[in-house]
């Protein structure tokens, strides 16, 4: 089957079902299987045991590895001996994707489905644990894992549901592959429910959720906190961060029209980029707004419309005093702003129809009813008055949090998974 006819969940059937199947494998021309199978960046660890325990973590692309670096961060902090090696599809050289990886992270292609490459890879990097990512599988490779005693386990797991139109053969090998792995975490309830229909055991599926990184909990002073708390008094507050110079035209006349509706409303306004400031403060300046600007010390007074957040360290702060924010980057193309970073601090969620870059988490997010989409100044004022009603709003960040809570348990059922695994091993965290 083609590239082109991948299923929407991901499975690609001829890559999944090419170990049980009669279908002709390819081969690579004469003198150059070594160059294309097998990887020099791999590590090479020793034969002998005892050495440092390795996780082998594989995914499709370097966008669906990002996803586990929170969990490889919890894991280094669990077990600092712990050594970690990263794969897909195509090679990832980016310096700067190694860097959101704990140190020492080795990162490598993954062989083909070659028998003699899967071997050479098994060989050089002798992992002791796989954390497979996604639902995109190789047969070859993951049968030769599981042949050597190494523990697999398959998080993100999303059920095709178009697999009951299959041949019964197909319906087979796929169900015998997914066996091969111990721990299977599904994506969401109907992939839970479709894996257990499917014939995969109760102690095998995890009705898990996402396995993400979560951002970090940003930091606040407290004492600052209540001081502008004091300041701002009973006022109605609502943050927009992450906004885009082409974005601010949008969100000071959706100021102008929900101010017109709720007294004495005050604006926290945050470039997507700080280096936007001077080009902010002037169209601020221009369209003689009062406003506020943290970085020289200013606390909003009784006629302060706006106040320009434009410092390193206050974000954390105003995410917890703002029951609403608007996150940016996402009403053009931008691809969105990390929605967890506020959910996970009890903020309403507002955003645009841009949020590709974190569409699954928007998506639980709405689903949840901890946020909620507009697209232009006229709904983003009308959503912004709306959930400013003290209860909305409140029921909107209990919803908000309780998406990141459920994405911190994931990691921490993952976490203990693979430490439990270790420990089976002879591994000491």
């Amino acid at each position: 089957m083609p590239d082109s006819e991948r299923t929407a969940s991901g499975y690609n059937i001829l890559r999944t079902l090419r170990r049980w199947l009669p279908f002709p494998k390819r081969r690579l021309p004469p003198g150059r299987e070594a160059d294309e199978t097998e990887d020099d960046t791999l590590p090479v660890r020793p034969k002998e045991r005892g050495g440092p325990p390795l996780l082998w973590c594989h995914a499709d692309s370097a966008e669906e590895l990002e996803h586990l670096a929170g969990l490889l961060h919890r894991l280094r902090d669990e077990a600092d001996e712990l050594e970690f090696l990263l794969t897909s599809r195509e090679l990832v050289s980016d310096k700067a994707f190694g860097q959101k990886f704990p140190e020492g992270v080795a990162i490598g292609k993954c062989p083909s489905e070659d028998p003699a490459a899967v071997r050479r890879f098994l060989d050089r990097s002798r992992p002791d644990v796989c954390l497979w990512n996604g639902s995109s599988y190789s047969p070859h490779l993951i049968e030769a894992t599981v042949a050597r005693g190494i523990h697999l386990i398959n998080v993100n797991v999303t059920f095709p549901k178009n697999i009951w139109r299959r041949a019964r053969v197909v319906r087979r090998s796929l169900r015998q592959l997914m066996e091969q792995f111990g721990s299977v975490y599904a994506l969401d309830e109907s992939s839970y429910q479709g894996l257990l229909k499917f014939g995969l055991s109760e102690d095998r599926v995890h009705d898990a959720g996402q396995l993400t990184t979560l951002p970090p909990v940003l930091p606040f002073d407290e004492v600052l906190r209540n001081q502008l708390g004091r300041a701002i008094g009973s006022r109605p507050v609502w943050l927009a961060f992450g906004v885009r110079p082409d974005e601010l035209a949008t969100v000071l006349e959706a100021y102008r029209d929900a101010a017109r509706l709720t007294h004495r409303l005050l604006l926290v306004l945050r470039p997507a980029n700080q280096r936007e400031i001077e080009r902010f403060s002037a169209r601020l300046a221009k369209g003689n707004w009062n406003i506020a600007v943290r970085s020289r010390g200013q606390e909003p007074v009784y006629e302060t419309q706006i106040v320009l957040e434009d410092t390193d360290n206050e974000l954390g702060m105003w995410l917890r005093i703002a029951p609403v924010a608007f996150l940016g980057n996402s009403l053009t193309r931008g691809g969105g702003t990390d929605p967890m970073l506020a959910a996970g601090l009890g903020s309403a969620i507002l955003h645009g129809p841009f949020v590709a870059m974190h569409k699954p988490e928007y998506a639980k997010l709405t689903a949840a009813g901890g946020a909620v989409e507009v697209t232009s100044a006229k709904s983003l004022a009308e959503a912004v008055c709306e959930v400013l009603i003290p209860d909305r709003a409140a029921n909107m960040a209990h919803a908000a949090w309780q998406i990141e809570s459920e994405g911190a348990e994931v990691i921490r059922q993952v976490e203990l998974d693979i430490l439990g695994c270790l420990n089976v091993k002879g591994h000491t965290q």
